[in-house]
């Protein structure tokens, strides 16, 4: 095979080049690839370093050169002091390298030479430096330069982390000379997108046209709803990012583009399709790419990760133990603890760390504590890059070591092989394997690490008495500065210390248990799991996403518990009040839950990012993003005493409390309750969170008009905290106007099912188009059996346009604006939502028997209004739309009461946990409903209403 391995970073070769785990994930796999026998090649940039690799290396340079302007297209949201288009002039040169049987190519123009010692532009450069756009650069100079080398060869190109290569697959999809494997190395953020006029320029001057980027993008939650509420709060942590309609994710677009996807360990790709138990899972499951990801297995590999050949060729008893920790300032006859890593404060858990470093020196001097965070400058006698770590080891000089330096492979193992213990607090589950602490192991060490999914092959977090327990773990971590997992850190330490010097022979069995797991994992089995993928792909044995996948509407967050309803295990209770000051008291109990968490809207006082443990200049600083909206909403912790809960918060708008729940194993849910609109006494949660209601016949008056005791008993809805819906027959287009002048702002159900409609953003979230060769047969065929005279009839054009055009004899047509024609012909020239039929001289049953008849099941047939009988696309129905709408809002069935008058309303009332009908509905209707209230003209709604949510209006005579 020609395998050409695409990489942003690639040092394994020489430790100079070396910044992060990418280097010998890159490299190893390269040099296996070689020894298999295969024609393999390394694409890079050079990264300025060239002379330096001339110093060490015969670097050759090739005959390629390609001139000509980058075309940058910038957010000015974002670059406010840059024009939105430009051109780079770049003058792109290739040089070559041959090691150990591998060909690097080293890529060099004025921007790929940018950044020579911390090679990756910092997240701060975005907005302010052109620098930030290098690995774009790169993606585009890579492209055109594999085709170049590789021109009419067949190659299979495995690329390294989605953010260094997502326009590959977009360019390269269908090309059968190419075949792209994806490797997701680190967990980014699955929602971390890009400026989508950019990504589409930047195709365009490829060829490529076409591609609905935007496919894979979510439904946005309605405004104020807990979905919204949530994605916003988890918009101010590392799990999530909020940008505008105009970015596009870039995991997405790989995953549906690439043919392999490749994941470092099977515990990571768990995690990338489910995301189960974090806070970012609800959100996860009303992603698009959430079912990409699980309906495509085939199109998922787990490639693995090791221990390079070299570090495992090496004795660590040859070590001189007592040498090294000298040279170190450190005492050989204590235990040592050992961390090392890139630095980055929180995701690599360093904060906490260094918090329980301090912990337990504190109270116990006899230890040592070996800790590396490497950054980005390869020069001794790196500055600190933390003035917070570096007082702790300056306080500490005879317990710690710590050190800024990158450092070769010789020094790494010496320190390994001199540690006792290693720790690995690794956070949010943003290490999809951990070389780090896999070599440490299998030097001996005993890890101390996370209990993250994509780390469970290491093993440590079985209890002692497993045969295959390695070490000790502490909880999953989902948060900056978190003092949970700082006391579990510190007594994790502790109790090490413990089994070091009382339990020898345990300590002895855990660490020859990690010597042997990590030595298990070699490149060589690695290499072989994802050369037999790529042989797969290259046969044809697997398949492309054939076309987008659409948005997933799993409910965000679980409905809210009543008092006294089980879930899960054990009950769970919630009071809230509103107090005069605006703030929301809260009382939760929440038995196995041990701590609560309440979102609260956030001041933005600090006017910029937020990142505890660090200075605003050591962030900016740092290659570890920083969570950038300081407005987005906070998690606020309740006080736990006596088995309760409790706090006071200022919710965000929307009416709703939302709770984040995290257990003893770090697993978290949502949960929300309504927030009482109103200072007052304490309010029990209300029976019903969704009120649906029907429009014409049902809500309004016969002048289509909300009557005022109508709109006060939707107010009573309001302030409990419950949703109003709006479930109509009438197109979305059809209800701008009636929506403003009722003064409804939320989210409605619209032409029977077929739309889902944001009546305050005017936007169409979902609609379902009619087959109108399938619709015009239909229509012949209801007229044929009902004979003469010829039916009437109308359409309703699809979105955006939603107009409605009918024949001249249709009636009535004035209240809905509709259009007439007197070419039937014309009905079908534009694509189409619905068709109305019309027969006066026929029963509305009839007609509706000769819809169905001649339907065949292929088509919805909707009774919708006295003389009106529909086709819709088939499966439409209100009860469907209804769901698809309380998915988004979090509620279910048994969550809902709704109003209806007519036979189209059957389905929306069978959903519900409580169906009501008018006086006045239709026979069929009211022979099915659970409950009968006055006629639409005397406010029947309202009567229900102020039963179900004010009971005490009619008890004090109201």
């Amino acid at each position: 095979m020609n395998i050409v391995l695409f990489s942003f970073e690639c040092g394994g070769y020489d430790h100079r080049l070396m910044r992060g785990g990418l280097s010998p994930l890159v490299w190893n796999l390269a040099r296996e690839y070689a020894g298999a026998g295969h024609r393999v090649s390394v694409v890079t940039p050079a990264h300025g370093h060239l002379d330096t690799l001339r110093s060490a290396h015969r670097v050759e340079e090739l005959d390629y050169r390609h001139d000509h302007d980058f075309p940058l297209v910038l957010d000015r949201r974002t670059w406010p002091d840059h024009p939105e288009h430009m051109g780079l002039p770049l003058s792109t040169r290739a040089h070559g390298i041959r090691v150990d049987g591998v060909d690097v190519y080293l890529l060099s123009n004025s921007f790929l030479d940018l950044l020579p010692d911390r090679i990756y532009p910092p997240p701060a450069f975005e907005g302010r430096d052109l620098a930030y756009c290098k690995p774009l650069v790169f993606q585009a100079e890579g492209v055109r330069f594999v085709d170049w080398l590789h021109a009419g060869e067949p190659a299979v190109v495995h690329a390294f982390e989605p953010f260094y290569h997502y326009v590959l697959p977009l360019v390269w999809g269908g090309d059968p000379l190419r075949r792209t494997v994806s490797t997701v190395a680190a967990n980014a953020p699955i929602t971390q997108s890009v400026y989508r006029p950019q990504v589409e320029r930047l195709l365009e001057s490829f060829g490529v046209t076409g591609l609905d980027l935007a496919a894979l993008e979510p439904v946005p939650p309605v405004p104020g709803s807990p979905d919204d509420i949530v994605e916003r709060t988890l918009a101010g942590t590392r799990m999530h990012e909020r940008r505008g309609d105009d970015h596009v994710a870039f995991l997405p677009l790989v995953a549906a583009h690439a043919d392999l996807v490749d994941f470092v360990s099977p515990g990571q790709r768990e995690w990338f399709t489910s995301f189960e138990g974090s806070p970012f899972d609800p959100l996860f499951r009303r992603l698009p790419v959430s079912r990409l990801l699980r309906d495509s297995p085939e199109r998922l590999l787990d490639g693995g990760c090791g221990v390079s050949d070299s570090w495992l060729a090496r004795d660590p008893g040859a070590v001189d133990r007592a040498d090294v920790l000298r040279s170190l300032g450190l005492s050989p006859r204590r235990p040592t603890f050992y961390h090392a890593s890139r630095y980055a404060v929180h995701h690599k858990g360093q904060l906490e760390l260094m918090r329980a470093v301090e912990n337990v020196l504190a109270e116990d001097r006899d230890v040592n504590f070996v800790i590396r965070c490497s950054t980005g400058s390869a020069a001794r006698g790196a500055e600190p890059a933390n003035a917070h770590f570096q007082g702790v080891a300056d306080r500490y000089p005879d317990n710690v070591h710590l050190t800024w330096e990158l450092a070769d492979e010789d020094l790494l193992f010496r320190h390994a092989a001199v540690a006792d213990f290693c720790v690995y607090p690794s956070k949010y589950e943003l290490d999809g394997f951990l070389i780090a602490q896999a070599e440490a192991m299998a030097c001996g060490s005993v890890p101390i690490g996370s209990a993250q999914r994509v780390t469970d092959h290491f093993g440590h977090a079985l209890p002692h008495d497993d045969p295959r327990s390695t070490g000790f773990a502490v909880r999953r971590s989902f948060r900056d500065g978190d003092a949970d997992l700082t006391g579990e850190l510190t007594a994790r330490i502790r109790e090490a210390l413990r089994v070091w010097r009382e339990e020898p022979d345990l300590y002895q069995r855990l660490s020859d248990r990690a010597r042997s797991t990590a030595r298990s994992f070699t490149w060589e089995r690695s290499a072989r799991t994802r050369l037999d993928g790529f042989a797969r792909i290259l046969e044809g044995d697997t398949r492309r996403a054939s076309a987008p996948v659409t948005a997933s509407r799993a409910p965000v967050v679980p409905a809210p518990t009543d008092p006294g309803e089980e879930t899960g295990m054990a009950p769970r209770r919630c009071r809230t009040r509103r107090g005069p000051d605006g703030l929301v008291h809260v009382e939760y109990q929440a038995p196995g839950v041990e701590r609560v968490e309440a979102v609260a809207s956030s001041s933005g006082e600090d006017g910029g990012p937020r990142s505890p443990g660090q200075s605003a200049a050591e962030a900016r600083a740092s290659d570890e993003a920083v969570p950038a909206d300081a407005n987005a909403p906070v998690l606020v912790p309740l006080e736990h005493s006596e088995g309760l809960f409790h706090g006071s918060v200022t919710p965000p708008p929307g009416g709703h409390l939302v709770l984040l729940l995290t257990r003893g194993s770090g697993s978290t849910e949502w949960e929300s309750v309504p927030a009482p609109l109103r200072a007052g006494r304490p309010r029990a949660v209300p029976p019903y969170r969704l009120v649906a209601t029907d429009l014409d016949g049902t809500l309004l008056r016969d002048d289509r008009s909300l009557s005022p005791r109508n709109r006060k008993a939707l107010a009573l809805v309001a302030e409990a905290g419950a949703h109003h819906l709006v479930v109509t027959g009438r197109p979305a287009s059809a209800c701008r106007r009636l929506f403003g002048d009722i003064g409804y702002r939320g989210l409605a159900v619209c032409g029977q099912g077929a739309q889902l409609y944001d009546a305050a953003r005017d936007a169409l979230l979902f609609s379902a188009e009619l087959d109108r060769d399938l619709a015009r047969s239909v229509v012949e065929g209801v007229q044929t059996l009902l004979g003469e005279p010829e039916m009437e009839l109308g359409v309703v054009t699809a979105a955006p346009e939603g107009s409605c055009v009918v024949t001249g004899g249709f009636r009535p047509r004035i209240r809905h604006g509709w259009s007439v024609t007197r070419d039937r012909s014309s009905l079908w020239k534009r694509p189409i939502d619905k068709v109305l039929l019309q027969q006066p001289n026929v029963a509305d049953e009839k007609v509706v028997d000769a819809a169905t008849r001649a339907a065949e099941g292929r088509v919805s047939v909707v009774h919708s209004d006295h003389g009106i009988v529909e086709l819709l696309p088939s499966g439409t129905d209100k009860a469907r739309g209804l769901a698809r709408a309380a998915e988004l809002l979090g509620c279910g069935p048994e969550h809902t009461v709704a109003f209806g008058n007519m036979p189209n309303d059957i389905p929306l009332l069978a959903w519900a946990d409580h169906g009501v009908a008018v006086a006045d509905a239709h026979p069929d209707l009211l022979a099915v409903a659970d409950e009968t209230v006055p006629a639409h003209d005397r406010d029947g709604v309202a009567v229900a209403l102020e039963w179900i949510f004010a009971p005490h209006h009619h008890a004090e005579g109201k």
